[in-house]
């Protein structure tokens, strides 16, 4: 099992979690994250984990419950309601829904491949994206 970021809204989570700007993601299903357990960290489902989070907390909330701070941990720059529909259309529910969610918070652990904790995009080269280096 893996933390999955991608880039939704035109917003690179997988960069934000990386920065520290994104230390809390929602997702649906039953629980199995770990309170305690490092888990890889990957752009997509086939890409190889290339950095290490820990699960700092786990709790279920609706998905209405988000609040503006909510948002920010999230890495996203938007609103609440905002957030839900975005939330809503990624995972293909109605636009009226209100599931139970579980909110995951997490903090980076260790990068691997060469990254480091003080400089995560230190690996790559000059101009090259971070797409392109997962490519490599």
């Amino acid at each position: 099992m893996a933390l999955i970021f991608s880039i939704v809204g035109g917003v690179d989570l997988l960069r934000a979690a990386l920065e520290g700007k994104k230390t809390e993601t929602r997702r649906l299903g039953a629980r199995r994250w770990i309170v305690g357990r490092s888990y890889a960290v990957k752009a997509r489902r086939t890409a190889p984990g290339f950095c290490r989070a820990v699960v700092t907390a786990v709790r279920q909330e609706r998905l209405t419950e988000i609040d503006q701070d909510a948002v920010s941990r999230e890495g996203l720059d938007c609103t609440p309601d905002e957030f839900c529909q975005i939330f809503r259309q990624l995972h293909g529910l109605e636009p009226s829904a209100d599931p139970l969610v579980w909110v995951i918070q997490f903090r980076m652990l260790r990068f691997t491949r060469g990254l480091t904790t003080e400089s995560p995009y230190q690996c790559i080269r000059q101009g090259e994206s971070l797409e392109a280096w997962l490519m490599r």
